[in-house]
């Protein structure tokens, strides 16, 4: 997800760039993209804003790690709640080693050391808006998004 850019006037659409190589076909109209086309690893994602006159510089990056654990697994995980005001509770069958909090641009807030199935932490503090929460488990790396109000 993205922010739409401060410009005198709107975009015509997106192109969405995975490791430097353009991922979309036609424009993206959405302030949103979901990119299906991956295997584990480590991906470096930025959007152009396209106008009927030109394209934008690239946008800040953002950066994912897709691990290959079985999604069934990752299903009885629980973060709650979500959008939260203050405490954020995590629970799940894995064996959580760490977690991090990391705001829209990627940049960790908060490091824990968990060594448990549970966990929680305070985002009274955070501003409004979308974070990720990755968590170090036994059965490899998990990413998830929480919204902050």
């Amino acid at each position: 997800t993205w922010s739409e850019p401060a410009a005198c006037v709107a975009p015509d659409g997106y192109n969405i760039f995975r490791d430097g190589v353009q991922i979309n076909g036609d424009l993206v109209t959405e302030l949103t993209y979901f990119d299906e086309n991956t295997t584990p690893g480590f991906y470096e994602y930025y959007a152009t804003a396209v106008y009927y006159f030109a394209e934008s510089a690239p946008s800040n990056a953002g950066y994912v790690q897709i691990t290959g654990i079985d999604e069934n697994i990752v299903y009885n995980m629980k973060i709650y709640p979500n959008p939260a005001s203050n405490n954020v509770y995590v629970e799940t069958d894995l064996k959580i080693e760490s977690l991090e909090v990391m705001n829209n641009a990627g940049q960790v807030i908060l490091t824990q050391k968990v060594d448990a199935n549970t966990s929680h932490f305070d985002v009274s503090t955070f501003e409004r808006g979308i974070y990720f929460i990755k968590m170090i488990t036994d059965k490899g790396t998990v990413i998830r998004k929480i919204a902050v109000k």
